[in-house]
């Protein structure tokens, strides 16, 4: 295989993301024991059984810095650190989707806050990035499949065809005659839209 080494996103819907500020010129030590006081109060998991880093998303000069922290259950980081290396491949780093996504869609810097709407198949991920730093996730059990199902009840097509309307017709109604199908999609789009709303 011509693949040695990976950068790799652990399954947004196990993660546990929160914002935090620690004192000015902290060291990476002394923020360690920080989030490590913070857990029991934040995420379900005894520190014991979690991994957890942060970055940091905005330094005030003597007020301190605000860091997104991210933690995950330790059984299941280290079932992909064993996954990868029994595949011969050395993990370099492990990091939540919507990190990755965010370095992809924004640049750090700029001083803005934005929201990620990851749809996949089974469902969707939501992101609340600040400075280009996921301070906030969750995950919404509705998804691609959903929407494909929506239009193969109503209009009685394959899962294929209900694809190629989806992508061909979106949410966009440009097409009178394609009415039933497309209210079946605004349906479900409707109920996600309530969702990330909430």
């Amino acid at each position: 295989s011509g693949m040695h080494f990976a950068h790799a996103a652990l399954p947004e819907e196990d993660a546990y993301v929160f914002s935090m500020h620690v004192p000015p010129r902290s060291s990476r030590s002394q923020v360690m024991n920080m989030i490590e006081f913070e857990l029991e109060a934040r995420v379900p998991i005894p520190p014991s059984q979690a991994v957890y880093d942060f970055d940091t998303v905005l330094t005030r000069d003597d007020n301190g810095e605000e860091i997104a922290v991210s933690v995950f259950p330790k059984d299941l980081a280290e079932g992909y650190t064993q996954a990868f290396s029994l595949a011969g491949i050395e993990l370099l780093s492990l990091e939540i989707e919507a990190r990755s996504i965010a370095r992809a869609i924004s640049k750090k810097g700029q001083d803005l806050t934005t929201l990620l709407v990851d749809c996949g198949y089974a469902r969707t991920g939501v992101a609340i990035l600040k400075n280009g730093i996921p301070i906030f996730t969750s995950t919404i059990d509705i998804g691609g499949q959903h929407l494909s199902k929506a239009v193969m009840d109503a209009l009685g097509v394959s899962e294929e065809d209900a694809r190629i309307f989806k992508n061909e017709h979106g949410l966009v109604l440009d097409d009178p005659a394609q009415k039933k199908g497309f209210d079946a999609l605004d349906h479900v789009a409707g109920s996600l839209a309530e969702e990330i709303g909430r």
